[in-house]
């Protein structure tokens, strides 16, 4: 791929948006399968959760989060298409899943609102993690838990469009990060995952997801 191509790819990465956001949002659903099951383990959802998804894309995965008829579900996303897909493939499911157009970096949300709250693939791209962090602390209920899934550090940098916009994490940034927002009982779960071809070039891939809990007063 050109670099111009690798930039529109790392664009619509970040942000789905225009004639290529349904495709790309069917892509990530794919290339993303795993990450997802292997979040959902760890996000163990219990009757009466109340889940917040940051970047929940078209929300394909929202009906295996809502099983127990007692869970309820919000979704955020900065891109409109992606907003406007979720709701749309999620009609059977309006009154327990509502989504809205949200920067993380201040969520429209009320304090204490969810008992836990999840983000896949999407810390690369947020400008302010301390802020974005501070946000998430803020909307969980004391004792809530907070799960980030991600490639790790070490794989993510040998990607070609990484170096348009993305920003990889360790497990060590990480945790410095969760740390110095108040998070307690931070754990790492990685797992390896088969190789997906990108341009013709076998990329290594990895399930890294943290989770923590915010502290109970």
């Amino acid at each position: 791929m050109t670099e111009e191509e690798l930039k529109g790819l790392a664009q619509l990465l970040r942000k789905p948006e225009g004639e290529y956001a349904v495709t790309m949002g069917e892509k990530m659903n794919e290339g993303n399968a795993l990450l997802h099951e292997r979040t959902f383990e760890v996000l163990n959802v219990q009757a009466n959760d109340s889940l917040l998804e940051i970047g929940m894309g078209n929300g394909h995965f929202v009906p295996a989060l809502l099983a127990e008829p007692s869970v309820t579900y919000h979704g955020c996303d900065y891109s409109e298409a992606m907003v406007e897909e979720a709701r749309n493939n999620n009609v059977a499911l309006a009154d327990r899943a509502t989504f809205q157009v949200a920067d993380v970096h201040q969520l429209p949300l009320d304090d204490g609102a969810f008992t836990k709250a999840f983000t896949i693939n999407t810390i690369y791209f947020w400008e302010h993690p301390q802020q974005v962090l501070q946000e998430l602390y803020r909307v969980l209920a004391p004792g809530g838990m907070l799960v980030v899934a991600l490639r790790p550090k070490d794989e993510m940098d040998h990607y070609p469009f990484v170096q348009y916009g993305f920003t990889s994490y360790s497990e060590e940034r990480l945790t410095d990060l969760l740390t110095t927002q108040g998070f307690e009982h931070i754990q790492f779960t990685r797992a390896a995952e088969p190789s997906q071809e990108f341009n013709g070039v076998h990329l290594t891939l990895s399930s890294l997801v943290v989770n923590a809990q915010k502290a109970m007063v």
